[in-house]
């Protein structure tokens, strides 16, 4: 391996962590601005959301892609604030008692997500 070839390696690399640290802070937002989209609304443990309605709102609000809002909503899912209700309609979701405890720990003046501040501060690290 030349030189010039371990060096566009490295530079590859610091641009998938780049890539990667980016995706995990604007899941991260996405995930807050749910949580604090559900609390802001009175949601409480057993109720049924239906995360696919709340997407493009909420997008539009936080200025955040919507593949970040699913990405969230599957986080949400796999670490038990949300579960699946099986009606057939796979973003159709309960809030779990974990969830409910997730909502109450969520300070009240929580401030929404801003999608082109965290963007500016991404693209300028």
């Amino acid at each position: 391996m030349t030189a010039d070839e371990s060096t566009v390696t490295t530079a590859d690399e610091r641009r998938q962590a780049q890539a990667e640290l980016s995706n995990e802070l604007f899941c991260a937002a996405a995930r807050y601005a749910i949580l604090s989209e559900l609390k802001r609304q009175g949601v409480r443990a057993g109720d049924i959301v239906n995360m696919q309605e709340r997407w493009p709102s909420l997008a539009e609000r936080v200025q955040i892609r919507t593949l970040d809002f699913v990405a969230a909503t599957g986080a949400l899912v796999g670490s038990g604030i949300l579960a699946a209700q099986n009606t057939g309609d796979s973003y159709e979701l309960t809030v779990t008692e974990r969830g409910q405890v997730e909502l109450e720990f969520l300070p009240d003046n929580y401030a929404t997500p801003d999608g082109p501040r965290l963007r500016e501060r991404v693209s300028g690290s």
